[in-house]
């Protein structure tokens, strides 16, 4: 059965991004000397791609070529007006649990979250994130988007793997409960 994975990055202190969202903090990170902490096995694994349109927008900023042309990608936000400029992208503007719902009924492989904070808690509070994976930097940021804002529901979740790299970076990797 396909499920929906959040596999985002955090600080050492909890944050995903800076105040103003900027990731700068994260892609001065350095990879490891051997693998990619997972990254390719999950995109191997996933064929849509949900994003919130803060995130979207960051991506765009990094100057490079749209990285998910090959995956269904779902941008959300509130904006209905809000234009996409990349392929294979479509604006989600309500009813994501829906959208959900119709990609899981004839899905092949799995849907990843990639941010940002405000569809996080969303998703996190309709129960409709199956797992999470942190990939926790060794590194602290002071003050910016926490990763779970005040507010998020109770849920329990349950360690099925944790990776460690030569980076001092830490994959947390959980499924919800039953």
């Amino acid at each position: 059965m396909s499920k929906t994975i959040l596999y985002i990055a955090q600080s050492l202190d909890g944050y995903i991004a800076r105040p103003d969202g900027n990731l700068d903090w994260l892609t001065s990170f350095h990879p490891p000397k051997t693998g990619d902490y997972g990254y390719e096995s999950l995109l191997k694994q996933t064929e849509l791609i949900l994003m919130g349109r803060k995130t979207y927008e960051e991506l765009l900023d990094f100057g490079i070529d749209w990285p998910y042309i090959d995956f269904k990608t779902l941008v959300v936000s509130s904006n209905s007006a809000f234009k996409i400029n990349t392929e294979n992208t479509t604006l989600v503007s309500d009813n994501i649990e829906k959208q959900l719902s119709d990609w899981k009924t004839n899905a092949t492989k799995n849907a990843w979250i990639v941010g940002g904070a405000h569809l996080i808690k969303s998703l996190f509070d309709k129960q409709l994130i199956d797992e999470i994976i942190i990939s926790i930097l060794p590194k602290t940021i002071g003050n910016g988007i926490k990763l779970f804002s005040e507010g998020c529901i109770e849920t329990d979740f349950e360690l099925i793997d944790c990776t460690t790299y030569e980076t001092g970076l830490v994959n947390l990797h959980y499924k919800k409960s039953n």
